[in-house]
């Protein structure tokens, strides 16, 4: 009698088959939690190590499409959480990605007949921006603790097989794939820009799951990696973030030792690598390059052609936004213009596509950024925001790459324990 009652009265504390219930809904959600997680893990894994477009290099057949949709599709279970999707929908990082989405489709609007390289660019823009808006809903409804953990062995692979593809190269990829350039080693990134910048991005994000003990050996690491890419502005970023993170104790006192030490060591330590490069029989073509690159940081010397590359594209960008200071000349402009290269400059290439309405989608940017709570120390917060701010300066991918895209979707938002 009092077993039918507790079973069909809703507002009895205890019955048998509310408990089996209770306990068999408890197993399934946790294993979809679980499962959930390990999803984002490998979401992780993937971008940071730019494996879709690692695996497009070497296949054609390999499309980074598949990975993207196999992910989108295994996530859509999540829209089911209504006020969750609201709630995102309404964030500042959420409502600036969808400012810029609807600014590039106003610009798709606007393409001529004819533009197909244009459009295309635009396009690609508005599937990374669809698609980081889908995993930035993913992760912040995630406990940050069940993923994070993942961050410090990202931090440690990529720097470790930046380092294997410069004592072996050709083992990764075959030589002259592509968007690598010799002597300089990119790994799955492909570009040595793009592989510096990543070091650095999962490293911050790494430091929360880090002991301290093990913060000093893992910047050392990602020093040493961000330098076989022989990116000047990686290896400057990697200096200014050791002093940054010194500066607010994020690191141990001893690795300040460490970082005079180096400091002081750079001409002897610059002499040494620079006889190691003459003696590499595989790197003969790219000595002159590769030394040039090294006495900038002994030398201060920056003639070579690649800096003077770089400086021209300032100047063409900064001279087409002066032609189009309010509207712009257009998303995707600066990649099918008449100039060889891109822009190389974040800022620049907001003024000179998308004038006024660019400038203010980089400032308020930088602004979501600082604003975010993924960070229980404000300081990292503030240190992803130097590395947005002073990369800006030097590439013009952050729209076309998810690495960026995804770290200001989780550093934007908030923890969640």
């Amino acid at each position: 009698m009092n077993t039918r009652v507790h079973e069909t009265d809703p507002g009895m504390s205890f019955s048998y088959a509310p408990t089996w219930h209770s306990f068999a809904s408890r197993v399934v959600w946790g294993w979809l939690h679980y499962t959930y997680a390990l999803i984002l893990v490998a979401v992780l894994v993937m971008v940071y190590l730019n494996l879709p477009n690692y695996g497009n290099t070497l296949n054609s057949a390999l499309a980074p499409k598949y990975f993207y949709f196999t992910v989108a599709f295994l996530l859509c279970p999540l829209f089911v959480q209504s006020k969750a999707l609201l709630a995102y929908i309404l964030s500042p990082f959420a409502l600036w990605a969808f400012i810029c989405l609807i600014l590039n489709l106003i610009h798709l609007l606007g393409v001529a007949d004819g533009e197909f390289a244009r459009m295309q660019i635009i396009l690609m823009r508005i599937q990374y921006l669809m698609l980081t808006l889908l995993l930035g809903f993913a992760f912040a409804y995630a406990r940050t603790a069940s993923y994070e953990w993942v961050f410090p062995l990202i931090a440690f692979v990529a720097p470790a097989i930046v380092i294997l593809d410069f004592i072996v190269p050709s083992l990764l990829y075959p030589s002259g794939t592509p968007g690598t350039v010799p002597g300089r080693a990119s790994a799955t990134y492909i570009n040595p820009t793009i592989a510096g910048e990543v070091i650095l991005l999962a490293y911050v994000m790494a430091i929360p799951a880090l002991k301290m003990v093990y913060r000093t050996p893992l910047l050392i690491l990602a020093g040493i990696g961000v330098t076989l890419t022989f990116s000047r502005s990686s290896i400057i970023a990697w200096i200014a973030l050791w002093v940054i993170l010194q500066s607010r104790r994020v690191l141990p006192k001893s690795a300040f030792l460490l970082l005079v030490a180096g400091l002081i060591s750079i001409p002897l330590l610059i002499t040494g690598f620079s006889s190691y490069i003459e003696n590499r029989h595989d790197l003969t073509e790219a000595v002159t390059d590769l030394q040039s690159r090294l006495n900038f940081f002994s030398q201060m010397q920056l003639d070579d052609r690649s800096a003077a590359g770089r400086s021209a594209m300032l100047q063409a960008g900064w001279n087409l936004f002066l032609e189009y200071p309010v509207e712009g000349a257009g998303a995707g402009a600066t990649y099918v213009w008449w100039h060889s290269l891109g822009v190389h400059n974040q800022l620049i290439l907001f003024a000179a596509e998308y004038g006024l309405a660019g400038l203010l989608l980089w400032m308020s940017l930088g602004i979501v950024l600082a604003r975010g709570k993924y960070f229980e120390d404000k300081s990292l917060q503030l240190t992803v925001l130097f590395l947005f701010v002073f990369n800006s300066m030097f590439t013009h991918n952050m729209l076309d790459m998810l690495h960026w895209l995804l770290t200001f979707a989780l550093v934007s938002g908030r923890r969640r324990t």
